[in-house]
């Protein structure tokens, strides 16, 4: 079936004319823009560079040649980390770029701001139907866990299992423990919630609520 044909195929999203290519021959009605490389802090202090660009391209080609194919509709999922570093709370979209973005992931952050403005630009210019979306960051199966490039939820559980496992030493295990307790005050509401729709979550910190 066209389904299965286009599960199991593999384009490179940042190589232009494979994507020219694989939208022009599958037609699609809506697309939906959620591929991108990303990371952690670590990830994006080591790699800033190859972060901004990849996720330059992804938006750029797809963005582009979904309205040179005549798509519907497209769907940019941006992130978070687009709002400034000291956003009011809660977050609103009217408060985008009113400040500084985060240090630590400014590059990623850019480019995916990138995307949001380029939506705006083919809507405004042409009437292309591109729209965004700008989620939560959330945890979740086949996450990423590992702990040099993954976000602070999955490297957290990563951590907790290996010190179960004896992997990694009793004392760095009692700072985390600390730290994620500082951490939880201020927002236990907000924690005991996803815990409460998320039991794989809760199974991954099973060793920290031992623990306590």
């Amino acid at each position: 079936t066209l389904e299965s044909r286009i599960a199991t195929e593999r384009t490179d999203l940042a190589k232009e004319r494979e994507v020219d290519s694989f939208i022009g021959l599958h037609r699609p009605e809506y697309v939906f823009v959620a591929a991108g490389k990303s990371g952690g802090i670590l990830e994006n202090q080591a790699r800033p560079a190859v972060l901004m660009a990849d996720n330059l391209l992804i938006s750029c080609h797809l963005i582009h040649y979904s309205y040179q194919h005549h798509v519907k509709k497209l769907l940019y999922v941006a992130s978070s980390c687009v709002y400034p570093k000291h956003c009011q709370q809660p977050m609103k979209e009217e408060f985008l770029m009113t400040g500084l973005l985060e240090p630590t992931n400014d590059a990623y952050a850019t480019a995916k701001i990138a995307g949001i403005k380029l939506c705006q630009a083919y809507r405004q210019q042409y009437g292309f139907n591109a729209i965004y979306l700008l989620p939560v960051n959330m945890y979740g199966p086949r996450d990423n866990f590992d702990p040099n490039s993954s976000h602070v939820i999955p490297a957290l559980i990563h951590k907790f299992v290996s010190a179960r496992l004896g992997v990694r030493p009793r004392t760095t295990l009692d700072f985390m423990v600390c730290a994620v307790r500082i951490a939880l005050t201020s927002t236990r509401h907000r924690f005991t919630l996803l815990i409460k729709k998320s039991p794989e979550f809760l199974q991954g910190l099973s060793y920290f609520v031992a623990y306590e």
